[in-house]
């Protein structure tokens, strides 16, 4: 009888969901960098669609299912400052090279992600490598660089 009760709790913990759960509310752990931070939210389902680093702090763009979530995360504790979360409207994302793929790709070649932004049409990217900053441009179906120009 016993076991069937344990069997009976692994079961219901099984079916409702994934075991790690993450909440994005304020004060929830993300990381103190991009990396991290994106793969805390890759691991709980969360597709990243933008990073921006300015004014002190980390803001992360990501979508999950039909929500879109404005993440804010304080650098230097890791910890969420702010969420604002809406519905998005419209079709789903397209198909292509994902965040990961793109991130990847990059970081393989050097560069440190300082923000990512994806429409439907392009990924831009700004990121630093030998001590400049660079703008990239991403086809997003194929993942294929378009362009890279030195900023300033």
């Amino acid at each position: 009888m016993k076991n069937k009760a344990v069997y009976l709790a692994l079961s219901a913990a099984l079916v409702s969901g994934s075991a790690y759960a993450l909440d994005l509310v304020p004060g929830t752990q993300l990381g103190t960098g991009l990396a991290a931070i994106s793969g805390e939210l890759s691991e709980s389902g969360f597709e990243i669609t933008r990073y921006d680093r300015n004014a002190g702090m980390i803001e992360v763009y990501a979508v999950k299912g039909d929500v879109r979530h404005e993440v804010h995360i304080d650098p230097a504790t890791g910890k969420i400052t702010r969420v604002e979360s809406t519905t998005r409207r419209g079709p789903s994302p397209l198909p292509g090279a994902s965040e990961e793929q793109v991130r990847a790709m990059l970081a393989d070649q050097g560069y440190e992600i300082m923000t990512f932004e994806r429409e439907r049409r392009k990924i831009e990217v700004y990121a630093k490598k030998d001590g400049r900053l660079w703008e990239i441009k991403v086809h997003p179906g194929t993942g294929e660089v378009l362009s890279v120009e030195a900023e300033g």
